[in-house]
């Protein structure tokens, strides 16, 4: 055999060649195989963690929860041949929308078809009232997070969320504006409270995150909107800034989202050898997805693709946003990039022909990566619109009472007793206002700039002979 090789170098050149490219072939089969398995049980997602072996990981709630402070508070089904509950209750994103509120005879249709609503509105604000004064525990920090692991039923808990916004709404035209503003923040104590939650069962996550957002963004909204109807006290004022606070102390860091996105591979990786060590691979997947594990399995490559997005963005949001939006559009740009690579064709193909397990690893990255720069100015986004909307509440209580808009912040801070209003997550400096005979209360948004489309507007004026600024 020596001596044929020897003898032959062209062809034994041709045989090794052959053999090398038959290895990657089968390799590359095998690793679409594992691919196609493991993504067809993920995909199920709920269904595959109802029977899931405690030995590879168990779970202290069902595939997808309910959160407790929403228990008995959701919509009625009495309410489902109404009008459709997004229509009456959807908040904006960045100038996309004016009004959280729909119309406003549609909403009384809505209301009408709600059984006993005064008894639930109140058990609404008890609830809301203990909601502030007792948190569940943030869990500490997982070292690896399962893929599989428990979410909350984010349907339903939005759809609670747009609910207890109604009920707001409701309370505010019947002259009840202590109840219908701690209503109007009920979407934000129950998003704090949905992402606290999701620390204890499976982990953080972004998408929980910027849901938790959007249910702040809710509530800011709401009270803005309620403001000029519920006229405000000074001392309601005062009240409604100190919810805030303590929502605020309560939320889940971003930067907990982000290492918990950095350690997906690692925990993929984990539990998929651990399904495979106990046999529960064979019978979950039809087969052992080794060649999946080895391809996720280099750590020093998947740490030269995920540090310069989340690496970086865990750097970036420890400095005021003006400073990390530069240094998370860079984030941005690698993930873009690492996308691109994946997802088109070009000379890169001829390395990952020879190692399909790259091409497999950028591919997985790329599509279950979340941009953390978008992620971020939504959730510094939602700050602004709690904050702005309590805000709003404290200028409303003014005119309530000197019959005259402030002139400054200054003036409103002085007037309320307190060291100061909530800053602008946006700018790191106070909100900005225009006084006047219709004042501004108002945020440059993500872009930093005022005058343009994504400024985000706090203070609504109701015009003379108009009690409800939204109504139809």
């Amino acid at each position: 055999m020596i001596e044929w090789v020897r003898r032959h170098p062209f062809w034994t050149g041709i045989v090794i060649v052959g053999a090398c490219l038959a290895f990657h072939v089968y390799q590359a089969i095998e690793l679409v195989l594992d691919v196609m398995a493991v993504n067809r049980v993920w995909e199920e997602g709920g269904k595959a963690t109802q029977s899931y072996p405690p030995a590879i990981a168990s779970w202290s709630a069902p595939s997808r929860y309910e959160i407790n402070l929403a228990t008995g508070l959701r919509p009625p089904s009495s309410a489902e041949n109404g009008p459709d509950l997004k229509s009456l209750v959807d908040p904006t994103n960045f100038g996309e929308r004016i009004s959280l509120y729909g119309e406003e005879a549609q909403i009384r249709e809505y209301l009408a078809l709600v059984p006993d609503r005064g008894t639930l509105e109140q058990q609404l604000v008890d609830r809301l009232s203990e909601g502030l004064a007792s948190w569940p525990v943030m869990a500490p920090e997982l070292e690896l997070r399962h893929p599989l692991a428990p979410e909350p039923n984010y349907r339903i808990v939005r759809d609670s969320a747009r609910f207890w916004c109604l009920l707001a709404w409701d309370l505010a035209h019947q002259g009840q504006p202590r109840s219908a503003l701690l209503a109007a923040c009920g979407p934000a104590i129950l998003g704090a409270h949905m992402e606290i939650r999701e620390t204890q069962v499976g982990g953080t996550t972004l998408i929980g995150l910027i849901i938790g957002a959007a249910f702040r963004t809710m509530a800011g909204q709401a009270l803005a909107e309620l403001a000029p109807v519920v006229k405000p006290s000074k001392n309601l004022a005062r009240e409604v800034l100190e919810w805030i606070k303590v929502i605020e102390r309560r939320e889940v860091p971003f930067a907990r989202a982000l290492r918990s996105g950095k350690k997906l591979i690692p925990s993929v990786v984990h539990y998929l050898q651990r399904e495979i060590e106990n046999g529960y691979a064979r019978q979950a997947y039809g087969r052992e997805p080794r060649v999946l594990v080895r391809a996720f399995s280099n750590q020093s490559l998947i740490d030269f693709y995920l540090d310069p997005i989340f690496g970086e963005a865990i750097k970036a949001i420890k400095e005021p946003y003006p400073l990390a939006k530069k240094r998370l559009q860079g984030a941005s740009e690698k993930l873009a990039a690492l996308t691109r690579r994946a997802n088109s064709i070009g000379w890169q193909w001829i390395g990952y022909l020879v190692r399909p397990s790259r091409l497999c690893l950028e591919w997985f990255l790329s599509i279950s990566t979340d941009n953390p720069a978008k992620g971020y100015d939504r959730w510094i986004g939602s700050k602004a619109f709690l904050r702005g909307g309590a805000a709003a509440v404290a200028v409303h209580a003014f005119h309530e009472e000197r019959k005259a808009w402030p002139s400054t912040i200054s003036e409103l801070v002085t007037w309320l007793g307190v060291e100061a209003l909530p800053i602008d997550p946006f700018t790191n400096a106070p909100l900005a206002y225009q006084p006047g005979v219709e004042p501004r209360l108002f945020s440059p948004g993500p872009d930093l700039a005022t005058g343009t489309a994504d400024d985000l507007e706090f203070l609504l004026i109701p015009h003379a002979g108009l009690t409800n600024p939204n109504g139809g």
